[in-house]
């Protein structure tokens, strides 16, 4: 008989291929584990949790185990399709990029194209992933046409790859042949709403959160708004100015992102300042309701998501 997927994997908040603005290709900006110059040159990027330097590498062995009902997903990927466990540094990253927000169906599939599995298996062909699956996870040959099933529903759109190899590191057959922990997925560290690169603005907590086409949590800060200005929806990234200017008393500010029309244009910026160099408000006041309009920012804050929204980024207003 034709053997299923052995656990079904649900639908990842952090990533929906079926949203309107979901990145058509997001595994590009997953580094593959096993590559030299993924230790160097990551510091911008790297999780605030994770050493980004080589030097540090013996630093991350004396740190605490993370959580092993999250951490182990970890472990049981690298088992499966490594046949070995993490080292510490290895253990760290990853874990923090899945606690970013990372899908763990996207970190799967991201391994199977590192130059360690494919020197391993000698290919990424859905098929033999699939069968290499049936003996490292479950020990055991495929059943008669179960390769070719599986198979036939990565390629007909049905699944993934990426959700075919989790279904078997997270069955609890492999959570005990691996005597690991049963998995637990760790919480978004963002509201779950849409995909793909965005910036998500709360209304009623004054905090964005900039989110990258993969779902990781890029950067989040607290702002300052005008309480329902722009309201809840969808909008997006319209044009950029290094200097703006308010129509009145001489306030300007800078780094102005703009994505709603109203009374005028709306955007995130800097706390603006009067013509003495005056701010309008505190950094220490952020996080509550005080702009006429726009969203006000920290300085650096205001800075960083300047740069790094494009025109056509989707901002997503919520609650």
């Amino acid at each position: 008989p034709i053997v299923a997927v052995p656990s079904p994997v649900p639908r990842d908040a952090a990533f929906d291929p079926d949203d309107p603005d979901a990145a058509s290709a997001p595994l590009r900006s997953i580094r593959y584990p096993g590559e030299a110059a993924i230790w160097r040159g990551v510091a911008a990027e790297l999780p605030e949790t994770v050493e980004p330097s080589p030097r540090l590498l013996g630093a991350a062995a004396a740190r605490p185990r993370p959580d092993p009902a999250v951490s182990d997903s970890i472990v049981r990927l690298f088992c499966a399709l490594f046949d070995r466990r993490p080292d510490d540094f290895e253990l760290t990253y990853w874990v923090a990029r899945y606690r970013a927000g990372l899908p763990l169906v996207t970190i799967a599939e991201a391994f199977v194209g590192a130059d360690e599995y494919l020197a391993r298996r000698g290919s990424d062909a859905v098929e033999d992933v699939v069968a290499g699956l049936y003996l490292d996870a479950l020990g055991r040959t495929p059943p008669p046409d179960a390769v070719a099933a599986l198979a036939r529903r990565v390629r007909d759109g049905e699944t993934s790859l990426g959700s075919v190899i989790v279904s078997f590191t997270e069955s609890p057959t492999y959570v005990a042949r691996t005597a690991t922990a049963s998995p637990r997925k760790p919480p978004l560290p963002y509201p779950a709403v849409g995909s793909g690169k965005r910036i998500l603005y709360s209304d009623s907590e004054q905090r964005v959160w900039l989110v990258s086409d993969t779902g990781e949590l890029v950067k989040t800060h607290l702002v300052s708004g005008r309480r329902g200005v722009p309201g809840v929806g969808r909008y997006r990234v319209y044009s950029k100015s290094r200097y703006a200017w308010a129509p009145y008393d001489g306030i300007t500010m800078e780094y102005m992102v703009r994505f709603a029309r109203g009374e005028w244009p709306y955007g995130f910026h800097s706390i603006p300042i009067y013509p003495d160099r005056r701010p309008l408000q505190t950094k220490a006041q952020l996080g509550t309701h005080r702009s006429g309009g726009c969203v006000r920012q920290d300085w650096e804050d205001a800075e960083f998501l300047f740069r790094w929204a494009e025109i056509g980024t989707r901002v997503i207003v919520v609650p």
